[in-house]
């Protein structure tokens, strides 16, 4: 599975675009136009490979020991950097684990401990901030998503 065929991700990353009262649609991409895709950093078997829509293939970017972002940080600054600071022409997004998730399976390993009461009243603090951040957004996303005609 790519990331150009998770419909709810395109949909989700769609929703952020500037809206315009009528989308103009005339002609295909040509070579020098812009054209919209995904493009992926991934660590695989100690290697980092490009993941690009647009090319015939993976591009390996080279080793890495630990810490694969730091292979990816400096291709991404090059990038960043060959736009002006006033352009918007790109975004960057992370897949990451559910943060919900990884402070309930610590819960999970404290409880039973009394010594660890303290931190297991951090960690519920935390899920219920994360939760609260959730229903932040959902709301923000709905009020980005109605447009309203005045």
């Amino acid at each position: 599975m790519s990331l150009t065929n998770a419909d709810r991700l395109r949909e989700v990353h769609n929703s952020f675009a500037r809206q315009n009262m009528f989308e103009f649609d005339s002609k295909a991409a040509e070579k020098d136009d812009d054209v919209y895709h995904f493009v992926a950093f991934v660590p695989f078997k100690g290697r980092v490979y490009e993941l690009d829509g647009l090319k015939p293939g993976p591009i390996d970017h080279g080793a890495y020991s630990e810490d694969w972002i730091s292979v990816v940080r400096p291709l991404l600054q090059t990038r960043i950097a060959m736009h002006s600071a006033t352009e918007i022409t790109f975004n960057l997004m992370a897949v990451v684990g559910d943060k919900i998730h990884a402070l309930q399976k610590q819960m999970e390993a404290m409880s039973g401990d009394p010594a660890l009461a303290g931190q297991l009243v951090e960690l519920k603090d935390s899920v219920l901030r994360e939760e609260e951040k959730r229903a932040n957004y959902k709301i923000e996303n709905i009020r980005r998503n109605t447009t309203i005609f005045l």
